[in-house]
């Protein structure tokens, strides 16, 4: 699936909303510290498959910034 960094994005902000929300409601604190571990490996997770995606440029570092170009003309 070429999407699959959204999921895994996705994924990793609802278990970072759900330890948010129920970290107010007074859990059994075994059950939001399982949670919050999990996040945090759902998080990891999605940063190396973002990291990892395959993608091409023709630029180098000698194009500099498209936006701020070095010698405007």
């Amino acid at each position: 699936m070429k999407n699959q960094k959204y999921i895994w994005l996705g994924i990793a902000t609802l278990a970072v909303l759900a330890v948010a929300i129920l970290s107010v409601m007074n859990p059994v604190f075994s059950y939001l510290w399982v949670l919050w571990i999990a996040a945090v490996v759902l998080l990891l997770i999605a940063v190396f498959k973002v990291l990892q995606g395959k993608r091409s440029s023709n630029k180098t570092f000698k194009d500099w910034y498209e936006d701020h170009p070095r010698n405007p003309k």
